[in-house]
């Protein structure tokens, strides 16, 4: 194994787990992201020594203690993703809560109702829209595949001036295969509307 490798499997504990006598590969990252010691230290280290409450609900110093963490946290992944604001930061429960969020938050119009979904879109994507196209609030568009990957080449046909948002996972825990999201991005905003990708799978 490469000493890279080696050094950062290192800091996931659970990967010293043995099952059946076989060192574990985990593979179901779609349902949980294993977590690194630092992060587990962190979160464990700021709960015994804080509490927890945080979210501006109460003012005495241990909340306060709490919601600094909070958006120092938040301020650290706006920097690393080069977000304008560290107000564009959403920290929420999973990809099902955020696709929950968006769908049922997305201001969507009479007249920009459509939205584009790649058919490789993990459920936690794809349903919250199926179900707002069920109660007629939207019209879904399906990119056609090529191969085992969205066929980018046919999204300019797909977008228009009802589209809304484009829904493209960045890569597929089914097939493995990474979307061009600069290329997809591009496309979507020349178009007006708004790019939502799926990081987690």
């Amino acid at each position: 194994m490469n000493k890279s490798v080696a050094a950062l499997n290192r800091e996931f504990p659970v990967l010293k787990s043995r099952f059946s006598g076989r060192r574990l590969v985990y593979l179901d990252s779609a349902c949980t992201v294993l977590k690194m010691r630092c992060a587990a230290d962190a979160q464990r280290e700021n709960l015994l020594r804080l509490g927890g409450c945080g979210g501006r609900r109460s003012f005495y110093s241990l909340s306060a203690g709490m919601e600094e963490e909070f958006e120092s946290a938040r301020r650290t992944v706006a920097d690393f993703m080069g977000a304008a604001s560290p107000e564009e930061v959403i920290f929420t429960g999973g990809v099902t809560d955020a696709s929950n969020l968006l769908a049922n938050s997305f201001p969507f119009t009479k007249d920009r109702n459509e939205v584009v979904l790649s058919p490789l879109e993990h459920n936690a994507v794809f349903l919250p829209f199926e179900r707002l196209a069920a109660a007629g609030r939207v019209k879904l568009k399906v990119l056609p595949l090529k191969g085992l990957a969205p066929d980018l080449d046919t999204l300019p046909r797909l977008l228009g001036r009802r589209t809304a948002l484009v829904c493209l996972n960045h890569a597929s825990n089914i097939f493995g295969g990474r979307q061009e999201l600069r290329r997809a991005a591009a496309m979507t905003r020349a178009a007006g509307a708004y790019l939502f990708s799926d990081d987690a799978q």
